[in-house]
């Protein structure tokens, strides 16, 4: 068969073909076009019902949230506002220590430690050599109170719980009241660090105690630069001034260098306070009494003996090691001893006794730790004197019928009274708080009421410092010392046996009471 008779054949096939072919690709794309769409619709209204399924279990029906949805999608979209710019805080630079002779002892305050390279020992880069002891001091200087643990209630939270514990009278805050008078203090203080016009040592160390009684130091926000300018007086004063004032200067003055080292826990007072406490040691009598400018003779005088018991004393709190400090605590243990047999008079001299004297002697013993017995009562010699104090002379905390000397007086009664606790504490403090709130003056002093002894020291002004300084010590006794007897804190007290003392060069052996 020949090509031409085969071609028409081939032709109509192909078109037939073409036909079919055309035809099943307008029905595949006719399904592809209505497939999608309707996936599409599909899918779409799938998602609708989810959403509006969600929608209605979100959507509150409450009024107030539904005004607020359509309140938000009323609002026009705002941008989310900028991050607010961070500022490069620059350090900020150290309060400047005020410069200082060489004898001049300087304070900073440890806690920025952290501005001394620890690893660099070398002086800074200056020619002030007293900034370069500010630096070594401060690498040597332990922080404020971790030194004091003899003195627990001289932090706020410490305060505050023994005030709590050894409860004032209601309405009255001891703490509180002391607040103006530190304020008034510091007003008065002179330029050179110190109170008074006349044993300036004394008034300055009795301001002194009032500020560390109230865990005041050189580091203090309010009153640091009070107190180390008294420190800075009593450090420069010299040693052998004022030893026959009628404030007992120097040993006032030893005592508040003995509290302050131990409350800063700065060594360049460890010096100072060694050559104070020698001199004391050096002055006791054999008998271990004490007399004006620290005589050697027969005369005892218990006022001025008192003032130096207690800084031997806080000497000892301090960790003072100075040579003799131990022996000198022993001899005055028995003086106080043999004192006492005779109800603590005045001189040793005469029989002159009264509310003052008794409550000296008795403090001394109870600082001492001597005044109990190994059940924690008080001893039986001493069960009279401690009679006396509880039904007599607490009649006389009267500030309308003062006795004489009545702030120095009360001061020694107050701290009597703590130490012994039980219902003489309480019935003490029932009175003298409330006394000394009614009459302190809105300035934030006091006035001595009645006669007080050497009062022809010092002009007015230095007699409001005396009774204020008094008065603050006074309110202080809740936490300036913790009591020492079973009876106020539940101590079981250590035997208090009373060995008899060896003769003294000239002097016959003191007796066991």
């Amino acid at each position: 068969m020949s090509d031409e008779k085969l071609s028409p054949r081939i032709s109509v096939l192909c078109d037939q073909d073409l036909i079919q072919i055309e035809e099943e690709y307008r029905q595949k794309k006719l399904k592809e076009t209505l497939l999608g769409p309707t996936v599409s619709t599909l899918a779409h209204m799938t998602l609708l019902l989810c959403a509006a399924v969600f929608l209605k279990g979100a959507i509150s029906p409450a009024r107030t949230e539904m005004t607020v949805v359509s309140q938000l999608e009323k609002a026009p979209l705002q941008p989310p506002p900028p991050l607010p710019l961070v500022k490069e805080l620059k350090p900020q630079e150290p309060e400047e220590a005020p410069l200082a002779d060489p004898s001049t002892v300087a304070f900073n305050d440890p806690a920025q430690d952290s501005a001394v390279d620890s690893d660099n020992d070398d002086p800074p880069s200056t020619d002030d050599q007293s900034q370069a002891d500010l630096v070594n001091l401060l690498k040597n200087t332990v922080s404020p109170m971790t030194s004091c643990a003899n003195f627990p209630g001289r932090t706020d939270g410490g305060r505050k719980g023994l005030v709590a514990k050894y409860g004032p009278p209601k309405g009255c805050y001891p703490e509180h009241i002391t607040y103006g008078a530190l304020a008034w203090l510091a007003k008065v203080q002179k330029p050179d660090g110190s109170w008074g016009t006349a044993a300036e040592d004394g008034y300055t160390g009795l301001a002194l105690l009032c500020y560390l009684a109230n865990g005041e130091t050189p580091v203090s926000k309010k009153y640091g630069k009070t107190v180390e300018r008294a420190i800075q007086y009593l450090v420069k004063s010299n040693n052998d001034s004022h030893a026959d004032s009628h404030l007992y200067s120097h040993a006032i003055k030893t005592y508040a260098l003995c509290e302050a080292y131990a409350m800063t826990g700065n060594y360049q007072l460890e010096d100072v306070m060694n050559a104070n406490v020698r001199r004391i040691i050096k002055g006791q009598q054999a008998g271990g009494g004490f007399d004006y400018q620290y005589a050697q003779g027969e005369r005892d005088d218990l006022s001025i003996a008192g003032w130096n018991f207690q800084a031997l004393k806080a000497a000892k709190a301090a960790g003072c090691i100075e040579a003799g400090l131990h022996e000198a605590i022993d001899k005055s243990i028995s003086n106080l001893k043999q004192r006492a047999l005779g109800g603590f008079s005045y001189c040793n001299h005469e029989s002159r006794k009264n509310e003052a004297m008794r409550s000296v002697g008795m403090l001394c013993l109870q600082l001492f730790d001597e005044a109990w017995d190994d059940k924690g009562q008080v001893l039986a010699e001493l069960k009279p004197v401690m009679k006396t104090i509880a039904e007599e002379d607490i009649k006389k905390l009267d500030w309308k019928a003062p006795p004489q000397n009545s702030m120095y007086s009360w001061y020694y009664g107050t701290y009597v009274a703590f130490q012994e606790g039980g219902p003489l504490w309480t019935s003490w403090q029932k009175k003298f708080v409330p006394m000394l709130k009614q009459h302190q003056n809105k300035a934030g002093y006091w006035e001595y009421p009645g006669h007080q002894f050497g009062a022809q020291l010092g002009d007015e002004l230095t007699q409001k410092v005396h009774a204020t300084t008094m008065a603050v010590l006074m309110l202080s006794v809740y936490y300036r010392f913790l009591p020492s007897s079973k009876g106020q804190d539940q101590r079981v007290g250590k035997a208090k046996a009373l060995p008899v003392k060896k003769a003294q060069a000239g002097n016959e052996a003191m007796p066991n009471l």
